[in-house]
């Protein structure tokens, strides 16, 4: 399913070009995933190897999951293990969620955005799996815009930055089982 400017739908995977997709309500963007297990991966920052591209129909450009923070791994245990890598080649995690890192519009003008992952370890029992973690949340933390050209060797760097605070906060969260967890679960506190 891909969300996007506040719409969604289930994603159809093209017969032709597994790694080209369009929405069962057809939306007319053009989305495409990147990936080392489609062959299509240019180099890439994150951990399972997978990012997409949306391009809407004026010609706007987004990048989705392309860093490490920009993509959210959930954990699945076994896979590369007893699964094959069709999800990425991240051991025991997959990709959950992938965000906006990077938006390009039609002119060359664009806008990074960057996040604060809260990452938990991955236990079976009271063993720890090779996995090191997984990502329990993630907020936005900032936002870069007005650049112009290529945004790794821009003609125009970022003319402008928005900064998210976060802050720790206490609260108690009662399990489904009827357990008490202590948890810091953090909220935006300003902006710079």
């Amino acid at each position: 399913t891909l969300t996007f400017n506040g719409t969604g739908g289930e994603l159809i995977q093209d017969p032709n070009d597994t790694s080209l997709y369009h929405s069962k309500d057809e939306n007319f963007l053009y989305i495409r995933l990147h990936s080392a297990v489609n062959g299509n991966g240019p180099s890439y920052s994150n951990d399972t190897g997978e990012w997409w591209e949306v391009v809407t129909k004026d010609g706007t450009y987004w990048r989705l999951g392309y860093n490490t923070d920009s993509e959210q791994l959930a954990p699945m245990l076994g896979y590369g293990t007893y699964w094959q890598y069709d999800a990425g080649w991240s051991q025991d995690r997959i990709a959950a969620r992938w965000r906006a890192d990077l938006v390009v519009d039609s002119y060359g003008n664009w806008m990074k955005y960057s996040y604060t992952e809260e990452h938990q370890s991955i236990h079976v029992g009271l063993v720890s799996t090779a996995a090191p973690y997984y990502d329990k949340a993630s907020y936005l933390s900032e936002i870069d815009y007005s650049g112009y050209g290529d945004p790794d060797s821009p003609t125009l760097p970022a003319q402008y930055h928005v900064h998210f605070h976060l802050d720790e906060n206490d609260r108690t969260e009662t399990c489904n089982n009827g357990d008490t967890k202590i948890g810091d679960l953090p909220s935006h506190s300003g902006i710079i």
